[in-house]
This record gives structure tokens, sequence and C-alpha cells, in this order.
């Protein structure tokens, strides 16, 4: 249920009342913080039940490297899913650091993948191009054999290798 406008009457000047119905999901999330913050902390509120309605909820299920992380899934409303699921892979991906290999973060509604990030690795840098041109000196085997080299170091870190998510995360 998307927030609806019910009554809205002015006092005096400079003075209003609004009158609004929404979930109280978003009072819970900042909405009263949010209106100290935009009203210079002039701004009250107060609230009262309404009763209960249904709502399609979904949960967005958080994989790293194709593996699911069940602390970070939550419940949201269907029609917030990708736009959630957005805004908590890119923090994780803020947060997570390099590794030696390719992380893959992925945000789950259940076959659906609603977004995904990459974390790059590091990487040595063997082969400097530049204009098309390679620049350097030294054999070009011996280039592409740390390459081949470092590649199957990343593969093997990557089968073997668990991604350590921080606490502040789960905050």
């Amino acid at each position: 249920m998307k927030d609806l406008r019910k009554i809205q009457a002015f006092v005096s000047q400079g003075r209003s009342i609004l009158k609004v119905k929404f979930p109280f999901r978003t009072v819970i999330q900042g909405f009263h913080s949010d209106l100290m913050k935009a009203t210079s902390g002039h701004g009250s509120f107060d609230y009262e039940e309404c009763g209960w309605e249904e709502i399609a909820l979904v949960k967005i299920s958080l994989q790293i490297n194709g593996k699911e992380v069940g602390p970070l899934s939550l419940l949201v409303a269907s029609h917030e899913a990708p736009s959630k699921g957005r805004i908590l892979i890119e923090r994780l991906k803020k947060v997570i650091p390099r590794q030696e290999y390719g992380v893959k973060i992925q945000a789950w509604v259940g076959k659906m993948c609603v977004a995904r990030e990459n974390i790059p690795p590091y990487r040595k840098k063997n082969v400097l191009e530049k204009a098309g041109k390679t620049i350097g000196t030294g054999d070009p085997s011996r280039k592409l054999k740390v390459l081949k080299r470092q590649a199957e170091r990343e593969k093997k870190l990557k089968s073997i290798g668990n991604i350590h998510v921080p606490q502040e995360t789960l905050a």
C-alpha cells in the first residue's frame, strides 16, 4: 500500500495539520527523524492505529559467490524489492574488501536476480597496452605463463575461499 493523503487543514499562518494513512513500518524506518530534519525540529508527530491490511511481501536473499548469506536476508514489499536489493548490494560492495579473486554479490527474489555487483580481484599488471600496442620488455610467452599461473591461483582460492562479511554490514 502506498501513502494516501487524507486531510490537510491549515490551523494558522505557518501551521498545518496533515492526516495521512501509511504503513507503520515507515514510522519505524525513520519517519520521525526525517520529519525533524525537514522542519528544523519544529514539527511534531502523533499517530493512531487504523487497522491491519494485507500486503504482498517477498524475501530478498543475498548471495556472495553463489552462497546464500542468511543473516542478510530481509522481507520487503514486492514493489520495493529491486530498489532495496540494489541499495543493499551497493552497501555491501563498499564494505567487503577486495580479495585475490573476484567476488560476485547478488540479491535474489525467488528465482530472479534483481541486483548484482562484482568486486574486482587484485591483479598483477604484466602486460600494459597503450593505443593497441603492447608496451614492456620481456618474453611474451613468459608474460602469458605468469597470467596463466595467476588465473589458476584465483580459481583455487575461489573454490576454497570464504568471504568475511564485516559486522557493521548487519546493522
